[in-house]
């Protein structure tokens, strides 16, 4: 196996990973500790970084004026596309909130 063509692959889709994403984003790049990107969407956003297993990412998702993430997944590189599919809609991360979290709502 060819493990510069790996590398190199990986690299080169993580800058274009926000083109997976069905809806609108900005991509800013991190500027912390790691390096990573933001995906920046209007009612949250992802933190993505290269996560330790080889071909793998780190996703956390954040909502804006939290510090704590609300998921964190280690997600494969060939199941990004199937990951990002996911986020339809702008209010994805309410799946995440414990109920009991959200006011009048009864259980």
């Amino acid at each position: 196996m060819n493990t510069s063509w790996n590398i190199s692959a990986r690299n080169t889709s993580k800058e274009h990973l926000q083109e997976l994403f069905p809806l609108p984003s900005t991509l800013v790049p991190t500027r912390g500790t790691q390096l990573g990107i933001i995906l920046r969407f209007r009612t949250f956003y992802l933190k993505i970084y290269d996560a330790d297993k080889e071909n793998a990412y780190l996703i956390q998702g954040f909502r804006y004026h939290e510090q704590t993430p609300v998921f964190r997944e280690n997600v494969a590189s060939f199941q990004i596309r199937k990951f990002a599919s996911q986020f339809t809609q702008e209010d994805y991360l309410i799946r995440f909130q414990n109920l009991s979290d959200v006011p009048n709502c009864f259980e």
